[in-house]
């Protein structure tokens, strides 16, 4: 099969393409969204009316593309929280709060906000107004979260919708808008919860510094602070939502890695590694682990997810000698990565991984080539259609990039193993299997965090394969939490820990480790992708060449004899 041909069996290649085309473009679009919408519906008329012609593909491009501005046009008519204005926020925390410096930093939705009135004598000042209390002709009434992840009222039923303006200032507005929020040290607040808290929301400059292109690759404009006395209430037991629920589990994995023979900068490094618990670890550690380019192992990711998809599919191997053996062996691994991710607290980083990573079971789990790709890329067309702003948030980029690459690079790189046993086979397969990640992510790493970590070709796959013996360690004992074990788990986890620790500490003194303040734009990371594309296009080329003169000399010798 030659490659076009390959490429046929992928057709969300031709689909997500145009998509993303399209909602990058839809920025420059000036035209009313009613015209946005009578174009949209003309374009899927004419492909409709077109598909037997040549022509019909082009018009199905066309559709694909507009389909992308009018669902990007759509995205950015909602309501945008007032910037430096006295507010009342209802908010669903996101991820699990970690403690930096007098704060704790995490992501928040707001779903609710009204706005306080200005006094007579001068603008509100920070102090709280009574008369602005959750009283019952504006209480906000216990909430859950919805899946639109806006909070709803379960009870009345009488908030604006989204994008209505408040005449009333005492109005609620129903949006659904990302932030950066830090909060103060004196409360313990947990992934999942809903608070309504007073405060105001600063923008965040996305445009001049790294730190702003960050903020804006992950969705972010703006921040607000919880300030000591600013939190008025937070949702009773009855609400609980489902990443609340995950942050309990969580914690219950953090309690049980706390119970470990390690000093307790080791076992809150565990915590971090093992179940995304960033709280209590080293501040020089942590910038020696940004210095040499290995901190995404500080956060829950699709390595992580890869690490257990390793391990699942070497436990559960022998389940393919019964009858649907691989399709229950795929069921298993599946679940098994989305019980980590639960652990894990199920952020959206970690759903995002734990999503792609599944997609990637299947698609090295299936038969027919081509479908791996198109399973991939379908999965990340329906999350850009879902939700268009994924396709700026860089755990999105590099869950996606990651995971292709995975599929391209790591069966070759496996081809050379050597038959070392199951448990060093093990090892080497998930050293492999960062490497291949890291070959597509490090010109998105580059321009997302401004610099290129030299030495992290050097370290990274050390680092991985400690990094895996800790976390596989520590996910035994999760699993296994008996005192037989706890010696033997410390010491392996404490030796682990020692070896990675030391290397990071030496590589981040190199003067040399790292290329800082790199400055790249859009356009050359396209070009080092096209290069890229164009060394898998050659390999694949030189792999069909090797096997069609493999099939040839063997059709050669058979007619010889």
């Amino acid at each position: 099969m030659q490659l076009p041909d390959k490429i046929a069996l992928s057709p969300f290649v031709r689909i997500i393409v145009p998509l993303a085309v399209g909602i990058i473009l839809s920025s420059r679009v000036t035209a009313p969204l009613w015209l946005v919408i009578t174009i949209t519906a003309g374009v899927y008329g004419a492909a409709w009316l077109l598909r037997e012609t040549d022509a019909g593909w082009w018009y199905v491009t066309a559709a694909v593309f507009v389909t992308g501005v009018l669902i990007m046009q759509l995205d950015d008519t909602q309501q945008e929280v007032p910037r430096g204005e006295r507010l009342l926020m209802v908010v669903q925390i996101d991820d699990t709060p970690y403690t930096h410096g007098r704060w704790q930093r995490t992501t928040a939705h707001i779903g609710y906000f009204r706005s306080f009135p200005r006094r007579p004598e001068g603008p509100a000042s920070s102090a709280y107004d009574p008369s602005m209390s959750l009283t019952p002709g504006h209480a906000a009434p216990p909430m859950e979260y919805a899946r639109s992840r806006t909070i709803r009222d379960t009870t009345r039923g009488n908030y604006p919708k989204a994008g209505e303006s408040p005449a009333n200032p005492g109005k609620w507005v129903s949006v659904s808008e990302k932030i950066q929020l830090y909060i103060d040290t004196c409360y313990r607040i947990g992934a999942g919860e809903q608070i309504t808290f007073r405060g105001y929301l600063n923008p965040i400059d996305t445009t001049g510094s790294s730190y702003g292109r960050l903020m804006r690759s992950r969705g972010m404009s703006a921040k607000s602070f919880l300030t000591p006395g600013a939190l008025i209430a937070r949702t009773t037991s009855e609400y609980r939502s489902a990443g609340y629920r995950a942050a309990q589990v969580q914690h219950g994995a953090v309690e049980r890695i706390m119970r470990l023979d390690l000093s307790e900068a080791d076992r809150n490094l565990v915590a971090t590694l093992v179940a995304g618990e960033r709280r209590g670890i080293d501040p020089k550690l942590r910038n020696d682990y940004a210095v040499t380019g290995v901190a995404h192992i500080l956060s829950v990711s699709g390595l992580h997810m890869g690490f257990v998809l390793v391990i699942a599919n070497l436990l559960l191997g022998w389940i393919v000698l019964f009858r649907r053996g691989h399709l229950i062996k795929n069921v298993l691994v599946i679940l098994a990565m989305w019980s980590y991710a639960v652990v894990a607290g199920l952020s959206a980083p970690v759903v995002r991984a734990a999503l792609m990573m599944s997609f990637a079971q299947l698609a090295l789990g299936t038969s027919q080539r081509g479908n791996g790709y198109n399973l991939v890329l379908g999965a990340a067309t329906l999350m850009l259609a879902i939700h268009p702003g994924y396709l700026y948030d860089v755990s999105f980029q590099l869950s996606f990039v990651a995971v292709l690459s995975i599929l391209f690079f790591y069966p070759r790189l496996y081809r050379y193993r050597k038959r070392l046993g199951k448990i060093p086979n093990g090892i080497l397969s998930c050293v492999m299997l960062g490497a291949a990640a890291q070959i597509g992510t490090l010109p998105l790493v580059a321009y997302s965090f401004g610099n290129i970590p030299l030495i992290a070709l050097l370290i990274n796959p050390i680092v991985i394969l400690t990094s895996f013996v800790i976390i596989s360690t520590g996910l035994l004992w999760l699993l296994l939490p008996l005192g037989i074990l706890n010696p033997v788990c410390s010491f392996v986890i404490k030796t682990a820990l020692w070896i990675q620790n030391g290397l990071i500490e030496w590589a981040a003194g190199i003067p040399v480790a790292a290329i800082k303040d790199v400055r790249m734009d859009g356009m050359s990371v396209l070009m080092l992708y096209a290069a890229l594309g164009l060394l898998a296009v050659w390999i694949k080329i030189r792999e069909d060449a090797r096997t069609e003169k493999l099939a040839v000399t063997k059709k050669s010798r058979i007619f010889a004899r």
